[in-house]
C-alpha cells in the first residue's frame, strides 16, 4: 500500500484586512470522495484509489483565508481497496 500521486487542484487565498494580534487559526482538513481510479498501475491483484481533499485555514477575526483542493492517489491490495470503497 503506497502513495503513488498527490496533486493539487485549487488554491484559494485572500487577506481581507492586515494580520495583527490577537490572532486565531481555525483549521479544516476533509475527505470529500473516495473512489476508484482507472490506472495501468492496477491488476488482479492491486487497485488505486483517489482520495479528494480539502484544506482549509481560517484566520480570525476574519482577517484573511486560504483553501487548498487536491487528491492523493493510493495504490492497496484489491482487498483493502474493496473494503476502503465499501465502507
Amino acid at each position: 500500500m503506497t502513495i503513488i500521486g498527490f496533486n493539487f487542484d485549487k488554491f484559494y487565498v485572500e487577506k481581507i484586512k492586515p494580520i495583527e494580534p490577537p490572532l486565531k487559526i481555525n483549521t479544516n482538513v476533509a475527505v470529500k470522495d473516495v473512489l476508484e481510479e482507472k490506472s495501468s498501475l492496477t491488476n488482479k491483484e492491486n487497485k488505486v484509489i483517489r482520495f479528494n481533499f480539502i484544506f482549509k485555514l481560517l484566520f480570525d477575526p476574519k482577517l484573511a483565508e486560504l483553501e487548498i483542493n487536491g487528491h492523493i492517489h493510493y495504490l492497496a491490495k484489491k482487498d483493502d481497496a474493496d473494503k476502503l470503497l465499501n465502507d
